[in-house]
């Protein structure tokens, strides 16, 4: 633990301005700000550093607390030093209507950048890849989501009581009044990952190891589900960009650099309402999750270890479509 150990804090700014396009409606323009201070990054104090080479070309690693090790069997020894720092800026943009005119619309649109020197003891892969050179841990955070874009609407169909059509009380009216559809439509960019290697550094292996990059990630690959699925014939991202570290060496890329596929989804329903009494209605709700059942991929295998599955993607992040029927009473 480290012995000047502080509180972590977080400094949230944010701006904006607004305006007011019809008397429903109002748009906006954020700003917003978040930079986090002091956070405990996690390390082993035990980690060999390597000095120089031999004659041969090997790599001297030297370990502060060798009395520790046993053999090739590196001790870990946990240190949580607060010295981590990430910074998010975003520019939000919205645009709401209220429910008027037997309709409401809702649009949001965020372009964010989220950067971090290190990752939450919560995440796996929260070691870093050398502890006496951390600027290289500087990069995407793990929850670093550039785009997102929803939209959300709610239109009462003009039919029945109160409506354009059929405005008067009456059977037909319990009938085909009453009915209301919505919609939520869900688009973001996808969530970054780490290009992981062989730990060729001989530094003890309670570290990151992460790839050489050498090439384009991006050039040959393809953005099509179909080809970068296991068993097409492409790959989300180029293996011929990256290759494992030299001995006695770490690799050159950083962590969470690349990008995953998007995320797209569109709930719908269909609600109908029934008058029983002044004081007493119920709602039949049909409930359509995913609606277009549309898969949403997770992101590809980023061990270049994994010959011939690295790049390659092999699981969804969402469920199939889902139908669900509820009943409510309200009185």
């Amino acid at each position: 633990q480290d012995p000047n150990q502080r509180t972590a804090s977080v400094e949230q700014t944010s701006v904006g301005v607004q305006t007011q396009v019809t008397q429903s409606t109002l748009f906006s323009v954020d700003y917003v700000g978040n930079y986090g201070r002091k956070f405990a990054r996690i390390a082993s104090l035990n980690q060999g550093k390597i000095t120089g080479t031999d004659s041969s070309g090997n790599p001297i690693v030297v370990f502060p607390y060798s009395n520790l090790n046993s053999g090739s069997q590196h001790t870990f020894l946990e240190y949580a030093s607060h010295s981590g720092n990430s910074s998010y800026n975003a520019l939000e943009l919205s645009l709401r209507h209220a429910f008027a005119k037997r309709y409401s619309y809702g649009l949001s649109y965020t372009l964010s950048h989220n950067i971090a020197d290190f990752n939450p003891p919560i995440n796996g892969d929260y070691l870093p890849q050398n502890i006496y050179n951390m600027s290289p841990e500087r990069s995407d955070n793990a929850l670093d989501n550039r785009q997102r874009f929803v939209a959300n609407g709610i239109w009462a169909l003009p039919i029945g009581k109160g409506a354009w059509v059929l405005n008067q009380p009456g059977r037909l009216n319990d009938i085909l009044g009453g009915w209301q559809a919505n919609t939520i439509v869900t688009l973001q960019t996808g969530n970054p990952f780490t290009i992981t290697a062989n730990d060729m550094s001989e530094t003890g292996g309670h570290n990151a190891s992460r790839a050489n990059r050498i090439g384009d990630p991006f050039s040959g690959a393809t953005k099509d589900p179909h080809k970068y699925v296991s068993g097409g014939s492409g790959f989300y991202i180029n293996p011929a960009a990256y290759s494992n570290p030299s001995v006695g060496q770490f690799g050159n890329t950083r962590p969470y650099s690349i990008h995953g596929p998007g995320f797209t989804n569109v709930d719908l329903s269909l609600f109908k309402t029934f008058t029983i009494t002044e004081r007493i209605r119920t709602e039949f709700r049909t409930e359509v999750f995913d609606a277009f059942n549309h898969a949403n991929f997770s992101n590809p295998n980023s061990s270049i270890s994994d010959t011939g599955s690295f790049g390659k993607v092999y699981g969804t992040v969402n469920d199939p479509r889902e139908i669900q029927f509820a009943l409510k009473l309200y009185f």
